[in-house]
């Protein structure tokens, strides 16, 4: 009897440090998982770790282990460590496969994060393995079940990698059908799968399919701002392709006050997609409005994409025939880029031609060749010298050369650019029939 109450008290002075210990787990599982989404990875490793030993004891720690290191993978592959994921995520799967059926779906969700990783790391093949047992496992708890979607959306971009892109799209077709009925047509994992359908679709050719697809999504009026901004940003960008100016301008815009509503107009997406509608609507000739959104854009002084929305904020300043005021952003645009280390090659080469341009609409035309000589420099070291995207470079050269009356050079670049845009037509000629 004394042994029985000596259990009966251990028990009772054990029991409030074990939920004291299981509450500081959630906490920090809770507080990491925040910390992650709101991009701050540092700070959240500090936390999951701290998380991971505070998992206590028994087999309940067990699953806590695999759910912490489940994030911590996920944290690993967010900060490019994929190696780092992989192990993570392969000694989550391990812990909840000897756990048995009662962690099923939890191990669904860590395959599904694994053929991720291994995706990213080029291992196809047990990518596919992984997702496949995902996807079986998910299958047992309802076909329909939000993670059995998660796992074929997975298995349908390794299946792209694997070059059976029409099996993909069939996978991700399925998953938005199944998530449209149990979660709703506006839920935030049915927007990210018909993103990801339509992104397997366009990259078939399937362009008009891939529009249908996003446009069945922004018929309802309660879009929320994550993901339907990005899903309405894709959607404009095909429409535009399309032709369809008009609407893609309408869809950027609608894309715009969500985001705005969400995250304030100094958000850098918020920047962004001022920029792409500001590019839109000089496309349509609304060049005031388009100057006054590409202002917006480039307010932040720090913002990595600076350059670009400076370049895209001169062009509609020229097309205004205001020479100067956009020779000072191609200037400013150009500084930028050269101080970075690593700057995009293709911007830089595009900056230094439209500098060219302007300076030759200034009358500056020997300093608009040389500007023009080394954007085409640029150009050649990005895309190689039998690109047909340089023409518009050589189209720039030619024009001062004519302009300075060489025509010897005028003639040699003429024939280059024949030569190119040959390759051109080579390229988009359907192939000859038998």
């Amino acid at each position: 009897m004394a042994r029985l109450w000596l259990v009966i008290l251990l028990a009772g002075l054990l029991l409030p440090q074990l939920a004291r210990a299981a509450s500081d787990w959630e906490e920090l599982l809770r507080a990491g998982s925040r910390l992650m989404e709101a991009g701050r990875l540092d700070e959240a490793e500090a936390v999951l770790g701290r998380a991971l030993k505070a998992v206590g004891g028994g087999e309940l720690a067990l699953r806590r282990k695999a759910l912490t290191l489940n994030d911590l993978g996920i944290l690993a592959a967010r900060a490019g460590r994929l190696e780092e994921a992989y192990a993570r995520l392969d000694e989550a799967r391990k812990i909840l496969e000897a756990l048995g059926a009662g962690a099923r779906s939890r191990l669904v969700a860590v395959l599904v994060n694994l053929g991720e990783v291994l995706r990213r790391l080029g291992r196809l093949e047990e990518a596919e393995a992984r997702l496949v047992r995902a996807l079986e496992l998910g299958e047992r708890s309802g076909a329909d079940h939000p993670g059995t979607q998660q796992a074929r959306l997975a298995l349908a971009l390794v299946l792209e990698r694997r070059g059976e892109a029409e099996r993909a799209s069939e996978l991700a077709a399925t998953a938005v059908q199944a998530l449209t009925r149990t979660l709703g047509a506006v839920h935030p994992r049915t927007l990210d799968a018909r993103r990801t359908l339509a992104r397997l679709l366009r990259s078939q050719g399937r362009e008009e399919e891939a529009i249908a697809v996003l446009r069945e999504a922004v018929l309802a009026d309660d879009l929320p701002a994550e993901p339907a901004v990005p899903l309405l940003a894709d959607l404009a960008h095909l429409l535009r392709r399309s032709g369809a100016l008009e609407e893609a301008v309408e869809v950027l815009r609608r894309a715009r006050r969500l985001q705005v509503a969400a995250a304030g107009a100094d958000h850098p997406r918020s920047r962004r997609l001022a920029n792409d509608l500001g590019v839109l609507l000089k496309e349509r000739g609304a060049l005031a409005e388009a100057r006054r959104l590409l202002e917006e854009a480039v307010g932040a002084p720090d913002h990595p994409e600076r350059p670009l929305y400076l370049a895209n904020l001169a062009a509609v300043l020229a097309a205004l025939g205001e020479y100067e005021a956009a020779g000072a952003r191609l200037d400013a645009a150009l500084e930028l880029l050269q101080a970075d280390s690593e700057p995009d090659p293709l911007l830089l080469a595009r900056v230094r031609n439209d500098r060219a341009v302007v300076l030759f609409a200034l009358g500056s035309w020997q300093e608009a060749l040389a500007e023009s000589d080394a954007a085409l420099a640029a150009a050649e070291r990005a895309l190689g010298a039998a690109d047909p995207a340089l023409l518009p470079y050589l189209g720039t050269r030619r024009a001062l050369l004519e302009a300075l009356d060489q025509g010897e050079q005028v003639r040699a670049v003429d024939r280059r650019m024949a030569a190119l845009r040959e390759r051109l037509v080579d390229r988009v000629a359907p192939a000859a029939g038998p």
